[in-house]
């Protein structure tokens, strides 16, 4: 370890940042839930994208082409971040920065920068993790907002919808037994409330003492928080795991991207609970940001209306077809799969929780 800053090794940070979660380097003490990480999509090299941004550099100690210290210049004061980009598409950035201190540096590593994204994890997935690790849940974050009904003089829905489906809100959930998580949520879906996960919380216990090994959150946009514990193996073995999947998943919905010149691929299919008006979704899409693509109108054949879209991540094209009750998506050979997985997200966020992707008729679960 060369300094309390940067290290040549990426284990000799591991041990750096376990000392703080036991809080046995006492300057850290006050510095709570200060342990993040986030997994970042991306479509460019580590040195690309510093290079892009004149406040960022890497410093060239680490002995490890995998593990990379940066240093970030914000005003008068320095901040560091660690970096694992062993795979080159998803890297893993490590701090132990305030949060208010770093909001917008990591907008800048996903969502403010060309060819840079966040990961989307479906509620599915979220609850896959959860039960994987046999993690207990002592909170959560959930969040709905039905973007598709605002604009009355072009009205998305071609026939009325249940309140639940007409809302937005925001509710965090504390409670305090682990048992109670479940209670409450099978009360929320008798009532047809939405469950859509902003952040889960996963509690990591050692199987025979019962001690807590790790306490923290994951939120749907692959970020955690640590609140508290005493083995950070344990979170990284939990990160790691979280983006292995999601990697995995990428490659599958990649597999099917269209080749025109192989006449291979397939059509990504969500199949809409609700009936809509294809041009005013559409609109809809265009006008929300958070969709991150933009779609031109070619023609209609079939009751289908044809776009040719944008990704705005990438500059990527792909098409979509649209009729009231799905939406076909063509990814090209080219395109990035993570479209598939932001509209997915976008959709249960946004639009309607029980939307479902299908690929070949055969329901995907990203």
């Amino acid at each position: 370890m060369a300094s309390e800053t940067s290290f040549e090794y990426e284990s000799d940070w591991v041990e750096h940042f376990n000392a703080v979660l036991k809080n046995e380097i006492r300057d850290e003490i006050d510095n709570k839930n200060s342990i993040k990480a986030n997994i970042v999509e991306s479509n460019q090299t580590l040195d690309e994208f510093i290079s892009r941004n004149a406040n960022m550099d890497i410093i060239p100690l680490s002995k490890e082409p995998f593990f990379h210290n940066i240093r970030i210049r914000k005003g008068s004061s320095e901040i560091f971040f660690y970096i694992n980009n062993e795979n080159p598409r998803f890297w893993t950035i490590h701090n132990i920065e305030k949060q208010k201190a770093i909001s917008e540096i990591i907008k800048e590593f996903t969502t403010n920068t060309f060819q840079q994204d966040t990961i989307y994890l479906s509620n599915k997935t979220m609850e896959v993790h959860q039960k994987a690790f046999n993690a207990n849940s002592l909170g959560l974050t959930l969040n709905f907002e039905q973007k598709f009904n605002e604009t009355k003089e072009n009205p998305v829905f071609s026939e009325p919808i249940e309140n639940f489906d007409d809302i937005g809100y925001t509710l965090q959930l504390w409670p305090k037994h682990p048992k109670s998580i479940s209670f409450f949520l099978e009360k929320f879906r008798a009532i047809k409330c939405p469950i859509n996960y902003r952040s889960l919380n996963y509690v990591f216990e050692d199987f025979e003492t019962q001690e807590v090994i790790i306490k923290e959150d994951l939120h749907s946009d692959g970020s955690f928080t640590i609140h508290r514990g005493k083995d950070i193996k344990q979170h990284l073995k939990f990160v790691r795991s979280v983006k292995e999947k999601y990697s995995n998943s990428m490659d599958e919905v990649e597999e099917y991207r269209f080749n025109w010149g192989d006449s291979k691929g397939e059509l990504f299919t969500f199949n809409l609970d609700k009936k809509v008006n294809p041009k005013y979704f559409i609109q809809a899409i265009n006008q929300t940001k958070e969709f991150k693509i933009y779609c031109f109108f070619m023609y209609e054949e079939n009751d289908y209306l044809v776009y040719n879209c944008v990704d705005v991540h990438t500059g990527g094209k792909f098409y979509i077809q649209i009729n009231p009750e799905e939406i076909h998506i063509f990814l090209e050979k080219d395109s990035c799969g993570n479209i598939i997985f932001r509209f997915a997200q976008n959709l249960h966020t946004f639009f309607s929780v029980t939307t479902e992707l299908l690929l070949d008729e055969e329901k995907l679960e990203i």
